[in-house]
């Protein structure tokens, strides 16, 4: 695990259900015009390995038990914009378990936009 990846998780340590910490995103200008980030959360891999978005977007959308509308988007090396299909899919997500991608752990964080 390098430096980068002990930063992000220990931005989790401190985290209870109704905390909301804010980390900027920046995306294209076209890109930013489709999403809505109200329905958004950030997914990091946490491995040494690179992850390709197709592997990951497939194994996460079955074990999420995800709608096909799902939009899983590269943003960065192992790390994802996903745009679910509405707020419920979204809670779904993230308040069941801890999600693992090929045995490495899947760090996701919700997304608060404008």
């Amino acid at each position: 695990m390098n430096q980068d990846d002990e930063e992000f998780i220990a931005q989790f340590a401190n985290l209870s259900a109704g905390s909301s910490p804010q980390l900027p995103i920046s995306l294209a200008d076209s890109e930013a015009q489709t999403r809505d980030c109200n329905i958004c959360a950030m997914a990091r891999v946490v491995s040494d390995r690179s992850v390709m978005e197709g592997g990951f977007t497939q194994t996460m959308m079955k074990a999420w038990g995800s709608h096909y509308n799902t939009e899983i988007t590269t943003v960065a090396r192992n790390i994802f914009l996903i745009q679910f299909v509405n707020a419920h899919e979204l809670s779904r997500v993230m308040s069941r378990g801890i999600w693992t991608y090929r045995g490495d752990a899947v760090a996701l964080r919700r997304v608060y936009g404008r």
